[in-house]
């Protein structure tokens, strides 16, 4: 689901996509969201790119107090240039097992198949998931995401203390 570049404002509406376990790609970038970390996401099983940067997300992150097991697939988050803040949970990084898998003969691209259908036709097209990605300070666009690419962006935030060593393992 692509919602970015939009002018969405208020809070991250719980309602409309905690029933959307299968969702892979979530991307609200460039939005006026403005709410706390949606740790609730965390239940979405399927989630695979997360993309909430250049919002107003604020407060702390913290774990969803539902499940031992938040972002199971999760390979890619962007939550640079909010205002989240406070100390690095490695509590929670830790359990980010979909970033520590590495297998380097999955050469597929990661994608979503997206059923259409009318009375008529049915087709299956293919959508390809792109990112953009801030490293040292340049902007590089990725058009085709590779299944092995993994990427945390917690750039421009006001966090504090320690970078957690368990980042390192993802």
């Amino acid at each position: 689901m692509d919602l970015s570049y939009n002018q969405f404002q208020g809070r991250l509406p719980r309602s409309l996509l905690s029933n959307c376990l299968e969702l892979k790609v979530l991307k609200l970038e460039n939005n006026n969201f403005r709410d706390v970390f949606p740790s609730w996401l965390g239940n979405l099983r399927g989630l695979k790119l997360l993309l909430l940067r250049s919002n107003h997300f604020h407060g702390e992150i913290t774990s969803s107090s539902t499940s031992e097991d938040d972002f199971p697939s999760l390979q890619i988050m962007d939550l640079s240039h909010n205002n989240l803040s406070g100390v690095l949970p490695s509590h929670y990084f830790q359990k980010w097992n979909a970033m520590k898998d590495f297998d380097g003969r999955k050469s597929s691209y990661l994608s979503t198949v997206i059923n259409v259908s009318t009375p008529t036709i049915t087709f299956q097209p293919t959508y390809l998931c792109s990112v953009n990605v801030t490293n040292k300070g340049r902007d590089m666009e990725f058009g085709k995401i590779l299944e092995v690419f993994t990427v945390i962006d917690l750039s421009s935030n006001r966090f504090q203390g320690d970078i957690p060593e368990c980042l390192g393992n993802l």
